[in-house]
């Protein structure tokens, strides 16, 4: 439910109990999977809503204020990618994240797409209607 390797982690929801896909929607969530994350940074997704926290030497963990970050020797970051599709945060447009490792750099990247034919799609399929609304919503 997890892959890691030297320096990062990623699993699709919660480091807590993987299998279930907790959310990870605000401090307290967020620390209970930071205190099972093994590596300075993990990267998750799940609740499709684009995030950082941040866990300094102190153990205090903070959300940083910029969607840009240069990534620090002693802290620890727990970074929601966001969605390329279904998006959660009230922003229609698709949500990614950069991870430059060199550069000790990451960031989100917004992209606008072609919203109405992606609704068509979902409805072409005979998927639930609110999946092709929720992407004209971006919530």
């Amino acid at each position: 439910m997890t892959y890691s390797d030297n320096d990062f982690t990623l699993a699709h929801g919660s480091l807590f109990i993987p299998d279930k896909f907790n959310y990870i929607s605000g401090l307290a969530d967020a620390e209970v999977s930071m205190n099972k994350q093994k590596t300075k940074l993990c990267f998750i997704g799940h609740s499709h809503v684009p995030g950082i926290f941040v866990r300094s030497a102190d153990s205090k963990i903070k959300v940083p204020t910029s969607s840009t970050i240069t990534i620090e020797k002693k802290m620890s970051y727990l970074i929601n990618v966001g969605s390329v599709g279904q998006p959660r945060d009230h922003d229609w447009r698709a949500c990614y994240c950069i991870y430059a490792n060199k550069k000790r750099a990451l960031g989100f990247k917004r992209l606008e797409y072609d919203v109405a034919s992606a609704s068509k799609a979902i409805l072409d399929a005979k998927l639930p209607s609110d999946l092709a609304s929720r992407l004209k919503r971006g919530s």
